[in-house]
């Protein structure tokens, strides 16, 4: 994948600080809560999503391979911190 040094970056550095304003009211970021497929622990990853109307659109920003869809997609639901909620 030809963004994987970006993600890998994100992932171990922006997203610490991204993860303090997330799911926070206003914030352009929300923070989804997943269990990890092979290590049962859990995560939280700040993500950029969109409400439209009563659903979200999920943005999948470095495709389906990322972690945290791949844990929601095994585990079948996650928990979604949005706009202070």
């Amino acid at each position: 994948m030809p963004y994987d040094h970006i993600r890998t970056f994100n992932k171990h550095v922006l997203n610490r600080l991204t993860r303090r304003i997330a799911g926070a009211r206003h914030s352009p970021f929300a923070l989804i809560r997943h269990v990890g497929r092979r290590s049962g622990k859990t995560y939280e990853t700040p993500i950029m999503v969109r409400r439209t109307g009563d659903s979200f659109i999920f943005e999948l920003t470095y495709g389906s391979s990322v972690d945290w869809y791949r844990n929601l997609v095994a585990a079948g639901h996650a928990t979604l911190l949005w706009n202070g909620g």
